[in-house]
């Protein structure tokens, strides 16, 4: 019979989960990362019904723990969105990810037909090895990955995009680590063990609830809050700058554009194109232009992104951890495609190139 304090550390993942999932799924500003966290926390939660509820339903458990087939699968795919700015999701790597959940699945019919008697273990002991033994495959590749996607790019990352990944591995490291730990120490003492994985459970959520607030909610606030224009040359502050600050509220279309760009910081992506919004939201082209013209205080696309990126150069120029970073990298890390056409805008918006602006910096 399991205790009623382990029931109370299930309960309070499964509460954790659900609140979680609501606060994700219900965002005025939904993205894939949220969805796919809203997923993961929705699979947590069958997780714990199944635990809760093994004692007084029996073998139906498993098919509550159908429901418990993307943990691991969507939390990669979660990783990919986060820290990539472009092409994070293809199709193989859906494949690999519904792969996974099939196979979780078809154990849990497994353990189903089996509980209820509908054939013996005997004769079908390859099927389930192979199962499991594929499952644990698969999954243990699909956490390499997602370590993975936590580190590549580190080096190239902003400082605030360093702290994100910092975060993301400790926390991602300490989870693997800690529970290989306490399955092997605690073999003998399943309530404690429970105990632990309960608390590791709890730490990679609250953790990724904290990254996606730090991602799409804080730095959004920071980069709307004041205008760009402002931040780059406060003399030369335009009147669509201004008319955008002062008229309010956006549409949904023009807020849309502005969270994808500037939440979801697109604007560092290269060469990135209006047909790239306008897939991403699924609306024609000239609505983008002119939400873009008539809303967000842009003359074009190219110039709206453009005043992003000359701002996101000047934090790292302003940087003393890039002091050594070379004129090159950062135009590259701004989203700019060479030296030549980031120097150009830069002197355009700033009336200094980047080199002279950093020098102005230093002498101050």
């Amino acid at each position: 019979m399991t205790s009623l304090s382990v029931l109370n550390s299930a309960l309070l993942v499964l509460s954790v989960a659900l609140v979680l999932l609501h606060v994700s799924a219900t965002r005025a500003k939904p993205n894939k990362a949220r969805t796919l966290f809203a997923i993961f926390c929705g699979s947590i939660a069958f997780l714990m019904c199944k635990q809760l509820s093994a004692a007084s339903i029996g073998p139906y458990q498993f098919l509550i723990g159908i429901g418990a087939s993307a943990t691991c699968n969507a939390y990669w795919l979660f990783s990919r969105v986060f820290f990539r700015r472009r092409d994070a999701i293809k199709p193989q790597h859906l494949y690999v990810a519904v792969a996974i959940a099939l196979l979780v699945a078809m154990n849990q019919i497994y353990m189903f037909l089996k509980g209820m008697a509908v054939f013996t273990p005997a004769p079908d002991a390859l099927v389930r090895y192979i199962l499991v033994e594929l499952t644990l495959l698969l999954s243990s590749c699909i956490l390499v990955l997602t370590f993975w996607e936590g580190c590549r790019g580190f080096g190239k990352d902003t400082f605030e995009g360093k702290a994100q990944r910092i975060l993301f591995l400790s926390v991602f490291v300490f989870a693997l680590a800690g529970s290989k730990i306490a399955k092997g120490l605690l073999a003998d003492n399943p309530q404690a063990l429970e105990y632990i994985i309960s608390a590791i459970t709890l730490l990679v959520m609250v953790s990724t609830q904290i990254l996606l607030m730090w991602r799409y909610t804080n730095h959004l606030d920071f980069l709307t809050t004041i205008p760009l224009r402002e931040r780059l040359q406060p003399s030369a502050a335009t009147d669509a700058t201004k008319a955008t600050d002062s008229r309010g509220e956006l549409s949904p279309l023009a807020r849309q554009i502005r969270d994808l760009i500037i939440g979801q910081a697109q604007y560092l992506q290269e060469n990135l194109k209006v047909s790239d919004i306008a897939r991403e939201l699924d609306a024609p082209e000239y609505l983008i232009s002119k939400a873009i013209r008539t809303e967000l205080g842009a003359a074009n696309f190219n110039q709206y992104v453009n005043t992003l990126r000359i701002a996101h150069a000047q934090t790292l120029l302003a940087d003393p951890d890039h002091l050594k970073t070379s004129i090159l990298a950062i135009g590259l890390d701004s989203g700019f495609a060479s030296v030549g056409p980031f120097t150009r805008a830069f002197k355009t918006k700033t009336g200094l190139t980047p080199s002279e602006y950093r020098q102005n910096l230093q002498a101050k």
